[in-house]
């Protein structure tokens, strides 16, 4: 993922969210959905098979249409085969289906199609056929297509780099609502790639981004607002931004909020969180941005006492364990405890 920085303490680069992936259309009833989840909270089983039975019922009925050339539902079917909703997961089906309805030019099918090219999955992975078949989907206005198309064109990957098209793709898609490409056009504007560079534009579709909950675009605009850069500085602003994209799993955010509590910037000074949010975002952060968290965790860590050290690590495996998809906001709750417990320690 692209970003506006790593924060190493010296705060420097934005973050871009590159892919769109699209989730599966399928249309069963409602209350077997809402039953299906409360089924799955209290641990039961019954609500899940009905769930399950309509969900193989609604695929047969897609078959028969798709045997008949209709392609939204052989663009159905193939969702069904590719995420195993009421038959058994196939790839390769999935790219047969999707196929068949894309070569009718169905645009959803078109832009599946582009990312099972794109990832090698059920098919020879293939940048060119990827950019080909999201190009398509493109230009019949989807979004999700058009801000992979510009990520292809941005990175080099099956087209020549271009940012000026990069940019032109990604606006298409920020203009229609959608805020992965709302949050990248805001990283070009930032650096002045592919167009005039304006931390004003920055700021303003970073905001748009966020507001839809983007986690690339709140902890982007946490960095500016940080940083004072184009827009007021503020802390306060700064550690609301960095923990709404800490609670849905962002790593760099969580190791700024870190950065935050060792430098004691909009709050006071906690080496024992700060320690055990830098561990936790560098559990899954990738090279080469883990090495920087790494070096700043080692460093931290040899400021702590063994019982400090201790209680953080302790700390970095509960907020580990934390993420819920019924329980969305447990990261936010068992950081509060512990800061709660931590303060002044």
């Amino acid at each position: 993922m692209k970003k506006l920085g790593v924060v190493v303490l010296l705060w420097s680069v934005l973050q871009a969210g590159a892919w769109a992936t699209e989730k599966p259309s399928y249309t069963v009833d409602a209350a077997v959905v809402d039953a299906a989840v409360k089924a799955a909270i209290l641990g039961s089983n019954a609500n899940l098979e009905a769930f399950e039975a309509a969900a193989t019922a609604e695929t047969a009925a897609y078959r028969v249409l798709a045997d008949q050339g209709d392609a939204k539902a052989q663009y159905n079917l193939g969702v069904a085969y590719e995420h195993g909703q009421g038959l058994l997961k196939n790839n390769t089906e999935a790219i047969k289906w999707y196929r068949l309805a894309a070569d009718q030019g169905n645009p959803s099918a078109q832009f599946n199609l582009g990312t099972m090219y794109a990832s090698g999955r059920g098919v020879q992975k293939s940048d060119i056929e990827a950019v080909k078949w999201f190009r398509l989907a493109a230009d019949q206005g989807n979004g999700l297509a058009q801000n992979n198309l510009a990520t292809m064109y941005e990175s080099g990957t099956g087209v020549p780099k271009s940012y000026t098209e990069a940019a032109k793709w990604y606006r298409l898609a920020a203009d229609q609502g959608y805020a992965l490409a709302q949050n990248n056009l805001g990283v070009l504007y930032q650096s002045g790639s592919g167009v005039p560079q304006s931390g004003v534009d920055a700021l303003k579709w970073f905001q748009l981004a966020a507001d839809q909950s983007n986690p690339d675009a709140q902890y982007n605009l946490g960095w500016m607002t940080l940083k004072g850069r184009g827009v007021v500085q503020d802390n306060d602003k700064a550690m609301v931004l960095f923990r709404l994209s800490a609670n849905q799993g962002d790593a760099l955010a969580r190791f700024a909020l870190g950065a935050m509590f060792a430098n004691a910037q909009g709050t006071v000074e906690n080496k024992i969180i700060a320690f055990a949010l830098y561990d936790v975002s560098t559990e899954v952060m990738p090279a080469p941005d883990s090495l920087h968290m790494l070096m700043a965790l080692y460093k931290l860590g040899q400021e702590l006492s063994p019982a400090q050290r201790r209680i953080a690590e302790t700390i970095s495996l509960e907020l580990q364990r934390s993420n819920s998809f019924f329980r969305p906001n447990d990261f936010l709750v068992t950081l509060d405890e512990a800061i709660r417990q931590t303060n002044g320690k």
